[in-house]
């Protein structure tokens, strides 16, 4: 069996991943016109906007490298498709743990 479909199934779930991550974010209530309460509300979402970019970032470098393993694979079985499915499941678990992390902060 080819690689190019289970490649573009990973595209797109990394692609689904990633925009559920910006759509987390919440977007603070600023009190007023001054620049001070600007910056205090964005002071309040810190954690998650930092939580965010790490993610961000996470699922970026996973992207790469699958996207790198694939140009060494030609066709695939019923085995490795069980592990990729697996690997892509860890990957659409991202956006929860990270929402989870920045829920509960500190």
């Amino acid at each position: 069996m080819a690689s190019g479909r289970l490649e573009a199934l990973g595209d797109g779930i990394f692609s689904i991943a990633m925009t559920i991550l910006v759509l987390e974010l919440k977007i603070p209530d600023v009190i007023g016109n001054t620049w001070n309460n600007f910056t205090i509300a964005l002071h309040e979402t810190w954690y998650g906007l930092l939580c965010y970019m790490i993610s961000f970032i996470v699922l970026g470098i996973m992207w790469f490298g699958h996207r790198l393993m694939f140009e060494y694979i030609g066709r695939t079985d019923r085995y490795f498709i069980f592990l990729e499915v697996l690997f892509y499941m860890v990957v659409c678990l991202v956006p929860f743990s990270i929402c989870l992390s920045a829920k509960n902060t500190f």
